[in-house]
C-alpha cells in the first residue's frame, strides 16, 4: 500500500492546522505577531523550477522563518511544509530577507501571501 502526500483541502484553514500544532507547548515571543518555534522539513520551490530543501524555524500568522542551503532571491516562492506523517501545506511566501548564517546554511524570513 502506497501513501501519497496530499495538500490540505481547505485553503482558508490550511495555515490554521500548522499554527495550532506550533502553538501547543511553546511560549509566545515579544513581537508584533506571536511566533512559535516550528521545526519541520520544507521544500522551497522557486518560479524557475529550482527547488531547495530546508527546515522551518518558526511560524506566525503572517510569516515563516527558514533555514536552507544557499541564499534565496527576494521574491515570491512556494514553501511546502511537512504536516503530519504524510501531508503537507503549500504556502505562497514572499522572501523578505535571506543571509548566510554558517557554512552553506542560510536563514531567511518570509511573509505569507496565500496557501493551498
Amino acid at each position: 500500500m502506497t501513501v501519497e502526500s496530499q495538500a490540505l483541502p481547505l485553503p482558508g484553514n490550511a495555515l490554521d492546522a500548522i499554527l495550532e500544532e506550533a502553538a501547543r507547548g511553546t511560549r509566545q515571543e515579544d513581537r508584533s505577531q506571536p511566533r512559535y518555534s516550528f521545526f519541520r522539513p520544507v521544500t522551497i520551490l522557486l518560479d524557475n523550477g529550482t527547488t531547495c530543501a530546508g527546515f522551518s524555524r518558526d511560524v506566525s500568522e503572517d510569516g515563516i522563518g527558514l533555514i536552507h542551503n544557499g541564499e534565496l532571491p527576494l521574491t515570491e516562492v512556494d514553501v511546502r511544509i511537512a504536516h503530519g506523517g504524510d501531508s503537507f501545506v503549500m504556502v505562497r511566501t514572499r522572501i523578505l530577507w535571506s543571509r548566510t548564517c554558517a557554512g552553506p546554511w542560510c536563514a531567511s524570513g518570509g511573509s505569507f501571501v496565500s496557501s493551498e
